[in-house]
């Protein structure tokens, strides 16, 4: 269906019209129909800087990069929107690369879920400790685990915005994972006794010592915690 669409649209045309969820340098995030009952979702990278264009001959472009993590994601087992492949560009006088995924159009962010549901903690805590277990387990780290980059669907977590996605190096790549749920969780008002007790658990199904795990998280979900209140005015809960 996604291929039949751009056969009778311009890409272009998609990409400055659909809906704009997030942008940055150099990426914008949007959302687009392809039908009355179907929505996709896309990351639109502009590659058209020398550097970027050396980049994609060498390595491939950012989207087909993207659309690999998705689907590297879905082999060790885990839980996020159907990878719906990649398209590279140049059209109009743009150079780029983009990926889709299914659009989850009843979903919310765990970070919408935290913050209005304040009875459900303990229950969604558990299941997003869990999940990032099976992740580690897997060898793999997300990169860039805000709540906003969960989503909550049809009772599931899924991982969005998987472009941080790699291979699990030693200690310091899993606590970067840790450390920014856990300021995410500071920052939706979640009782620190309870994440205080999720990271308990986490190390012990992961087999790790608990005081080498904290001993990194602390210091790092710290400097997380100063950096968004200087950069976003987000307030926090003191967790030890």
């Amino acid at each position: 269906m996604l291929l039949g669409f751009f056969q009778n649209h311009s890409l272009v045309d998609v990409f400055t019209r659909g809906t704009l969820l997030k942008e940055d340098k150099g990426r914008r995030t949007i959302t687009f129909p392809i039908s009355d009952s179907e929505q996709i979702f896309a990351k639109i990278y502009f590659e058209d800087s020398f550097k970027e264009r050396c980049r994609a001959r060498i390595l491939g472009s950012r989207g087909r990069e993207s659309a690999t993590r998705s689907q590297i994601l879905v082999s060790k087992g885990a839980v996020t929107p159907r990878s719906l492949g990649f398209v590279d560009f140049r059209e109009e006088g743009l150079r780029g690369s983009a990926s889709f995924t299914a659009f989850l159009s009843e979903g919310e962010t765990l970070f919408q879920v935290l913050a209005d549901r304040p009875a459900d903690h303990e229950y969604w805590l558990a299941a997003v400790f869990e999940q990032l277990v099976q992740l580690h387990r897997s060898g793999l780290v997300h990169g860039d685990l805000k709540l906003n980059n969960i989503m909550v669907s049809d009772g599931k977590l899924y991982y969005v915005d998987t472009d941080g996605v790699k291979k699990l190096v030693g200690l310091s790549s899993r606590v970067k994972d840790v450390a920014r749920l856990v300021v995410g969780l500071s920052e939706v008002d979640v009782v620190p006794d309870l994440i205080k007790k999720s990271l308990s658990v986490y190390c012990w199904r992961n087999e790790l010592s608990e005081d080498k795990v904290l001993g990194k998280t602390k210091s790092l979900v710290s400097q997380i915690q100063k950096v968004h209140l200087h950069k976003y005015n987000r307030f926090s809960r003191t967790i030890w």
